[in-house]
């Protein structure tokens, strides 16, 4: 799954009804993407997820059902992402799990 430099997404409404990815989910660029609102069902990605270049990025409400990522995870340059609400139940992780380039993270 590939979402890029998408001026109009805010969020993934209308994907529901998705329990898993079975490769990459990439998503950067998307300058409103506010969150992952929409892909709730998803509990697992067969390969790793990167989230980037997402200016408006708040949070990562819409993940709350996923349980495994079997890559790595690389999360960078989302300059208002201020916590990782949503990926609470998070068990799974592949390989690394890189974070930078955020400057008002709040872990709770």
């Amino acid at each position: 799954m590939r979402v890029y430099e998408n001026e109009q997404l805010f969020n993934f409404e209308g994907l529901e009804s998705i329990e898993s990815i079975g490769g990459n989910m990439e998503v950067y660029g998307n300058e409103q993407l506010f969150n992952f609102e929409g892909l709730e069902s998803i509990e697992s990605i067969g390969g790793n997820m990167e989230v980037y270049g997402n200016e408006q990025l708040f949070n990562f409400e819409g993940l709350e059902s996923l349980k495994s990522v079997f890559g790595y995870i690389n999360v960078y340059e989302n300059a208002n992402l201020t916590s990782y609400i949503g990926l609470n139940n998070l068990q799974t992780v592949g390989g690394d799990f890189s974070v930078w380039i955020l400057l008002c993270l709040i872990l709770s």
